[in-house]
């Protein structure tokens, strides 16, 4: 499973469902398992600040289907075990984030750093969208990954 941003979220969410048909999982600049205002406050400031520059993207953002989806992450943050489900997900994980990402990053390492087979790492330089300003430097640490899920 591959995601950004929130699809990171996704990518991870269908990883913790359906553990046995997840190989692996390419998490890049996702927020994490958490819902917190000091978390949301850095993010606003930075946008509000005008410090990340998205891409001109084909479709305008849906805010129905945006709001939707975050009531339906919280609901699932909030799951028991899911602190312990990630404890013990068996699929290796490669979370990669950009150091000048507006979004904070400790939620990406708590996850990393409680999983048994995660990767965690900061591409310098790079903000929120790193798959297009820092695209070669991605391309061959995310082949170092597959790499390393797909040899026998």
């Amino acid at each position: 499973m591959l995601g950004h941003s929130w699809g990171a979220d996704v990518a991870l969410a269908y990883a913790l469902t359906y553990p046995t048909c997840t190989r692996g999982i390419i998490y890049l600049c996702g927020r994490g398992l958490q819902n917190d205002k000091d978390w949301k406050d850095a993010y606003r400031r930075g946008r509000d600040a005008g410090v990340e520059i998205a891409p001109d993207f084909a479709y305008p953002m849906n805010m129905e289907v945006n709001e939707v989806g975050n009531c339906s992450w919280k609901a699932f943050i909030k799951q028991p075990l899911l602190w312990k489900q990630v404890s013990i997900l068996a699929a290796p994980m490669f979370a990669v984030v950009g150091r000048e990402d507006i979004r904070p990053s400790w939620p990406v390492e708590q996850i990393t750093n409680l999983m048994p087979k995660a990767r965690f790492e900061i591409i310098k330089g790079a903000g929120h969208y790193v798959w297009l300003t820092h695209s070669s430097q991605l391309r061959l640490i995310l082949r170092d990954f597959l790499c390393s899920i797909c040899s026998p």
